[in-house]
């Protein structure tokens, strides 16, 4: 059992222990709720606000432009432009290496809206290929539904050239002239955007399930070279079960976590003392667990607490408490006065 009295943790040995529901009623009594007295302590500082921190965010079903495709190179040596199709997720960049959005001629008659590139669907960890799967079942439905250009602007607009692009404005990045590919805008009048901008989705892929899914996949590639202690079933399941598919959560987190785990961020450097997870079941809680805790049990400059305390908003749910202890100034855990309340309030 994890001691969350204001002894001061063993520097011998780093330990990760859990504290349960029945334990904490038990080792309240002996928390002291007063803030510490060292002004660094004095705040939780966990990394998303305490108010409704990892709950459901309302969506919008589609981005507001989702119907605007753009022209582009036609992948032939004259330079006319030609209608693109929709953009859909690419797995590895030619030179980043990161996902990115794609597309293609019309012409080109592809009607998929997600292929894995240099690396198959198949090939993916079993956390990456749900979300593949996800994606594959969903965007085509939404693609569909997309209305087409105007009839009026599809007669009237024509493709542009490379010279009508000597000036081009990126309106994404700011970029003025543009290097490289011009994309244009075939709904909006003068709207231009660099390869770049054009490959992160801006204007018709925000707030769309493509969206969600590249972000997803972005920060789990950065958060595996920040940290490649961090597997991808444990991103996953970060992603899913404890973010709620949310992806500044799951950046923010990850990046909490990643501190915690990696060996060489020094204690010192990890400013947020704790962090907690309201709205978890039992077997999303121990699932996690059993994936986090072999992450932080290497740690010998620090003492990771996990505990749980149910959650008022429901009578079969939990709240997950994850904090560190320094073994040298911070060693009070940050959630004493939390956990007091909670347990008066029973």
């Amino acid at each position: 059992m994890a001691d969350s009295s204001n002894q001061p943790a063993s520097p011998a040995k780093a330990r990760v222990e859990a504290v349960s529901p029945v334990e904490a009623k038990l080792s309240v009594c002996t928390i002291d709720t007063k803030p510490e007295d060292d002004e660094f302590d004095s705040d939780l500082g966990t990394p998303t606000s305490p108010k409704d921190a990892f709950g459901e965010d309302e969506r919008e079903p589609g981005g507001m432009f989702a119907n605007h495709v753009f022209y582009g190179p036609s992948g032939h040596k004259d330079s006319e432009h030609v209608l693109h199709d929709t953009r859909r997720v690419e797995l590895n960049h030619p030179k980043l290496k990161l996902p990115y959005f794609k597309s293609e001629p019309q012409d080109a008659g592809r009607m998929s809206v997600i292929y894995g590139g240099p690396q198959s669907v198949t090939e993916l960890p079993p956390a990456r290929r749900s979300v593949m799967t996800m994606a594959r079942s969903n965007l085509p439905k939404i693609s569909k539904s997309l209305p087409g250009l105007p009839s009026f602007l599809s007669r009237t607009k024509k493709a542009p050239t490379d010279t009508d692009h000597a000036m081009a404005f990126c309106d994404g990045c700011g970029e003025h002239p543009i290097k490289g590919t011009v994309w244009s805008c075939s709904v909006c009048v003068n709207y231009n955007l660099c390869g770049l901008c054009y490959s992160q989705g801006i204007h018709g892929l925000e707030n769309t399930p493509a969206m969600t899914m590249y972000q997803e996949l972005t920060i789990h590639d950065k958060l595996k070279k920040r940290c490649k202690a961090m597997t991808s079933e444990f991103l996953g399941v970060l992603f899913r079960d404890i973010c709620k598919m949310q992806p500044g959560k799951f950046e923010h987190l990850g990046n909490w976590l990643a501190g915690i785990i990696d060996k060489k961020t020094d204690a010192s450097k990890i400013i947020a003392r704790g962090v907690e997870i309201p709205g978890l079941s039992v077997e999303i809680r121990q699932n996690f667990m059993g994936l986090l805790m072999p992450l932080v049990s290497n740690r010998t400059d620090i003492q990771v607490y996990v505990e749980w305390v149910p959650d008022e908003a429901g009578p079969n749910l939990e709240k997950l408490r994850i904090w560190m202890s320094d073994q040298k100034t911070r060693t009070k855990t940050p959630f004493s006065q939390a956990v007091a309340q909670s347990v008066g309030a029973q």
